[in-house]
């Protein structure tokens, strides 16, 4: 690395995948941030820059590496990290120490757990490490993986529902005709069944009712309230058990007794147009994600589908996998499901995809219904949230941003913008991506422009010249990056 390297990272700031020491006097609070960064996306530390980010440097021996390599190795399970210096006058150097994502999470420093949490680092909830000690040993102990009771075998299973999904896989060409008649056979291949042993996954894809007792997650909680918050009445109030495809009929219909539908004639051709409050295809593709997502080790949890007066919401027992946050959803992502054999189910009749496209789908079906993009939240630590918010509540900037200006063209230097920002974002990290090393030019060019259009937005509007600002896509951003994307070329 290059001094004119080193001072374009500087000017990003701190981040989640970068940290400033101002010498190896805080190397255990380094490597306490090599660890956190390690259990996320990776990282650097640089020894010898002050929190304003001030090239002070210091001065670096043999002795000095030898120390650093010696003290990330105390990370446990240890990895390998880059250690290089950069020269910045007066005899002194920084020292940039790298690591890169990790496979081997969850972490330890001197026996305690770290995460990065924005630019700080923070010891990680002991739920948290059970969480990442699971998502490792993920390929091979997963819950679905475990056998089922010993009692239970195919006749507890719902033959009706398996042989419509074989039918509609055998349709999509996801499944050989030739072995579709082989019930057994096709368990196997779907890693629902080893030999004559059903494992927990066949129940929960095709488990009949009697197998509830055993099996108390498999519950969807359903209510539409009168009011804005569950401190209000009931209006409609149901319990369901049952295999995946049940509770997704279920939650369907739930959807449908309390969905209006609006319809008005529009222009002088006198077709009339129907919009409803929630746009069910969206609808549909979030609660098949709760149903393959949620942690199904959680025999307490259940999702739940709650409609009130201004907005609806699906949760499910469980958190975002694999260092997957509520910003990738924005855009396309790796597809890495946490009940990959249950999942393939639903893939295999067709109801899911498995590119990783989910998310975007949603956010277009709403566009294409009027309707506000919904967001996901992680809450608390283990329940997944996505909220949608009825079309006809759009306020007319909102509907400018998530409709006109997503058909309008914008300017290369807007799209060039919108195809390199795949999460929230430094400036600096967007002006690298872009390719460019002129700061005015990129934000007169680029950065304005994008924001101004209503498709790049502040992550911290209040305080826009906070180190802390990342900027990322809006709604209206993604659908028009996502329509870039379908087209095969720039937007």
């Amino acid at each position: 690395m290059e001094t004119a390297d080193l001072t374009a990272l500087v000017a990003q700031g701190e981040s989640e995948m970068l940290e400033f020491k101002g010498s190896t006097s805080q190397l255990v609070a380094g490597c306490q941030t090599l660890c956190g960064m390690l259990n996320a996306r990776g990282g650097q530390v640089l020894f010898g820059v002050n929190d304003k980010g001030t090239l002070v440097g210091q001065t670096v021996s043999e002795a000095t590496l030898r120390e650093i390599s010696q003290a990330v190795r105390r990370i446990d399970p240890h990895v390998d990290a880059a250690i290089s210096t950069v020269e910045v006058g007066s005899g002194k150097s920084v020292i940039v120490v790298t690591c890169q994502a990790s496979t081997q999470a969850p972490h330890a420093y001197d026996g305690r757990h770290w995460q990065r949490v924005g630019s700080t680092t923070v010891p990680m909830p002991q739920v948290l490490v059970e969480d990442r000690m699971q998502e490792r040993m993920h390929g091979r102990v997963r819950w679905e993986l475990h056998p089922a009771p010993e009692r239970f075998t195919l006749e507890d299973l719902d033959a009706n529902t398996i042989r419509t999904c074989i039918r509609l896989a055998v349709q999509r060409g996801r499944l050989d005709e030739g072995s579709a008649s082989d019930i057994p056979a096709v368990l196997r291949g779907f890693d629902l069944m080893r030999g004559d042993r059903l494992l927990n996954g066949a129940i929960i894809a095709f488990g009949r009712e009697h197998c509830w007792g055993d099996y108390p997650q498999i519950l969807m909680r359903m209510a539409r309230f009168r009011g804005k918050d569950r401190l209000a009445d009931f209006e409609d109030n149901r319990q369901v058990y049952g295999n995946i495809f049940t509770l997704l009929e279920a939650g369907e219909r739930f959807l449908r007794d309390h969905n209006p539908i609006a319809s008005k004639v529009e222009g002088d051709n006198w077709i009339r147009t129907d919009r409803p409050r929630y746009a069910p295809r969206a609808f549909r593709e979030a609660l098949a994600n709760a149903l393959i997502h949620r942690d199904y080790a959680m025999h307490g949890g259940s999702i739940a589908l709650a409609i009130y007066d201004d907005h609806l919401e699906i949760t499910n027992p469980g958190r975002f996998h694999f260092g997957l946050t509520p910003a990738d959803l924005g855009h396309t992502h790796e597809s890495r499901r946490w009940n990959p054999n249950i999942a393939n189910v639903f893939y295999r009749a067709g109801i899911i995809e498995q590119w990783g496209t989910g998310s975007i789908n949603i956010l277009r079906w709403c566009q294409e219904n009027a309707s506000p993009a919904p967001t996901w939240t992680q809450m608390e630590l283990m329940t997944v949230c996505v909220t949608f918010q009825p079309a006809g509540d759009i306020t007319p900037e909102v509907t400018g941003q998530v409709t006109g200006q997503v058909t309008e063209q914008v300017t290369e230097q807007v799209a060039a913008l919108l195809e390199v920002c795949t999460r929230p974002m430094t400036r600096g990290e967007l002006q690298a991506a872009v390719g460019l090393t002129h700061r005015n030019h990129f934000t007169e060019a680029y950065l304005k422009p994008a924001l101004t259009a209503g498709l790049i937005e502040m992550t911290r509007p209040d305080a826009p010249r906070s180190r802390l600002q990342r900027y990322r896509l809006t709604a209206a951003g993604v659908v028009r990056k996502s329509q870039a994307q379908t087209k095969g070329s720039r937007l």
